[in-house]
């Protein structure tokens, strides 16, 4: 007679140590699974902040101005069918001073923080070679004329010519910022990739409201004199000539791009002069103003 077999299945003692393994696992995994999700969500917010980033530029370009709030950038037409931060958190502009590179370009969220470890801002901001905000006049130098630096102000005009170099001779690539105004006559005029401040060999981009009946131009300078325009355009209309504009020349290899409020206003291209300085200049009976001026790399987010 045959012993009784044990019967298939699972005993009571391996069921309870299957369901502990089990258990024991999921306690070990879940947490693993949990920061990962919420890391997954950090990545897909700072990806989303970081593109509104690089988003606000097209938008100076096309308004004249940055947007007042991260709304009203995500409710534009160049934010359409994204989504904010996958955790609820809201995005906000963090405030830095107008003078900082990082001006209205870092966007934070409440719930991520934000992003602003100097690694980062070598990735997204272009680099600061040189900023006058006019309180250090040894910062240039005046090779004709006279300008009066006083509160921040560099005034030239009207009696004479005015000329002032500022930064490297060795600078290639840049885009050179001022914010400047016509008060008077002829205009005002931006050198860049200028050297031999003596002789002065370069290029010059000119506000104009006295050339014709107004234009931007590009010049050459050979040994001081300024070469007929190689480029010229008029303004948009209803321009003001003699408000304060923002006024941006970007110099990138062989090709000149100008901006003035934030609108492209004239480019062209041209390759006698590769590297050099950039300055100021008024001409004979012209009055004109600048507020600041800064060189910086090229623009990493800015096409």
């Amino acid at each position: 007679m045959k012993g009784e077999g044990r019967e298939s299945g699972f005993t009571l003692l391996e069921m309870t140590l299957v369901v502990a393994a089990i258990g024991l696992l999921t306690a070990i995994a879940l947490p693993n699974i949990l920061m990962a999700r919420e890391k997954a969500k950090e990545v897909v917010c700072r990806a989303n902040r970081h593109t509104l980033e690089r988003l606000e530029q097209l938008f100076a370009q096309e308004h004249g101005r940055y947007s007042y709030s991260v709304a009203e950038l995500m409710a534009s037409e160049y934010y359409a069918n994204q989504k904010g931060c996958p955790k609820g958190g809201v995005y906000f502009w963090v405030d830095f001073p107008q003078n900082s590179p990082l001006y209205h370009s870092i966007v934070g969220c409440s719930v991520h923080g934000i992003d602003t470890t100097q690694e980062q801002n070598k990735r997204i901001f272009p680099v600061v070679l040189f900023s006058s905000d006019f309180n250090d006049p040894s910062q240039w130098r005046v090779v004709r004329g006279r300008w009066t630096i006083r509160d921040g102000v560099a005034h030239a005009g009207p009696r004479g010519e005015n000329r002032a170099f500022a930064g490297d001779e060795n600078w290639t690539n840049y885009v050179v910022a001022a914010d400047a105004r016509v008060i008077r006559g002829k205009g005002l005029g931006i050198y860049f990739r200028a050297t031999d401040v003596k002789r002065v060999d370069g290029y010059i981009f000119q506000v104009d409201p006295g050339y014709g009946r107004g234009y931007f131009l590009f010049r050459k300078l050979r040994n001081g004199r300024e070469t007929r325009p190689f480029a010229r355009a008029r303004p948009p209309k209803g321009f003001d000539w003699y408000a304060p504009h923002h006024i941006e020349i970007k110099v990138e290899n062989d090709v000149f791009t100008a901006y003035v409020d934030g609108k492209e206003v004239l480019k062209s291209a041209d390759d006698e002069y590769t590297h050099g300085m950039i300055g100021m200049r008024t001409w004979w009976r012209a009055e004109a103003e600048f507020t600041n001026i800064e060189v910086r790399e090229p623009d990493k987010n800015k096409k």
